[in-house]
């Protein structure tokens, strides 16, 4: 029994895929890149990331964004068992140097 539940825990881990949600302005990314971490709980249920697009590229605006599920995330919501459901945010800037966001921003919302 033991050898047919770990098949089933690899087949499992090997058939969940990484989810991407993505948004293209149709600007020319030429500005920085800028990488966040979006914690959720509970499958995704808790939890929200709040970013604010014009702090974290204030020259040109943001080219394009996304919202994704890596192969880390993935497997941080695997061992888990759900519980911890990270997600990682993605910001390419349109042209200048991209920032840092602060905390209070409120422009797009990351959902699970």
């Amino acid at each position: 029994m033991p050898k047919s539940l770990g098949i089933a825990a690899v087949a499992a881990l090997l058939l969940s895929g990484c989810q991407t949600v993505h948004y293209t302005t149709g600007r020319n990314a030429g500005g920085g890149r800028v990488e966040q971490n979006a914690p959720f709980f509970l499958w995704g249920l808790v939890g929200e990331k709040v970013v604010n697009l014009n702090e974290v590229c204030p020259q040109g605006g943001a080219a394009r964004w996304k919202n994704e599920q890596t192969f880390l995330d993935g497997f941080l919501g695997t061992i888990t068992l759900g519980i911890y459901s990270p997600r990682t945010i993605v910001i390419e800037c349109a042209s200048g140097s991209a920032q840092a966001p602060s905390t209070d921003a409120q422009s797009v919302t990351a959902a699970r």
